[in-house]
């Protein structure tokens, strides 16, 4: 069956993950002794929030971030985290925009953008990067979060399920979440991190191979 509409990860699979500015950012925001609490969570507080949210909220998140880390995180400290991640120079994946260049020219097949975090922060930082006129469209966690099938069956648009396929970095998100919907999906293993589990599933570990099968 052809593939008519490619779901993409963001960070991970098209863009780098950097969160060198974050970390910078909460060192200059708070206090010594609130980022030497706060600043080591991160990671495990927004993989919760993720886990037990429905989707990315700025009151819903200060509250979670708040209540979780014992650190006050304002509404209006988020807000200028958000302009952090959205405009510090971003690093596209190698083949990345090789790849979205070659299924850009096939106008039957649609190309769209997946994230869980906010929608319009990762069209910034792909627009900075060159790439968003190569999306049809975006969605982003602000109106559902993978791996909720709300997720997918929304970046689905008008074409069904069987008609789709996700690629991203995350066996759960990227892979199994798709999987329980009908949708194809492709595990990019760049690091050759889960050597394993990534035998029951399709994997790659560079992007140009997709060039070569569809």
């Amino acid at each position: 069956m052809e593939t008519k509409r490619f779901i993409f990860d963001i960070d991970g699979t098209i863009l780098e993950e950097d969160y060198t500015k974050e970390i910078e950012f909460f060192k200059k925001e708070l206090t010594s002794e609130e980022g030497n609490i706060f600043i080591p969570q991160i990671g495990d507080l927004i993989n919760k929030y993720e886990k037990t949210c429905s989707r990315y909220d700025v009151g819903y998140l200060s509250d979670f971030l708040s209540n979780n880390s014992g650190v006050e995180i304002s509404p209006e400290l988020i807000y200028k985290w958000r302009e952090v991640v959205s405009n510090y120079d971003p690093k596209v994946i190698p083949g990345a925009e090789d790849l979205l260049l070659y299924l850009s020219v096939n106008k039957s097949q649609s190309v769209v953008g997946l994230s869980n975090w906010f929608g319009d922060d990762q069209m910034r930082r792909l627009k900075k990067a060159g790439l968003l006129n190569y999306f049809d469209n975006f969605y982003g966690g602000d109106f559902y979060m993978k791996p909720s099938k709300e997720s997918y069956l929304n970046a689905a648009g008008r074409f069904s399920p069987s008609d789709c396929i996700v690629i991203g970095d995350s066996l759960e998100n990227d892979v199994y979440g798709p999987y329980r919907v009908g949708m194809d999906a492709i595990y990019f293993d760049r690091k050759n991190k889960n050597n394993s589990n990534k035998k029951l599933v399709k994997s790659i570990n560079n992007l140009e191979v997709l060039m070569r099968r569809y």
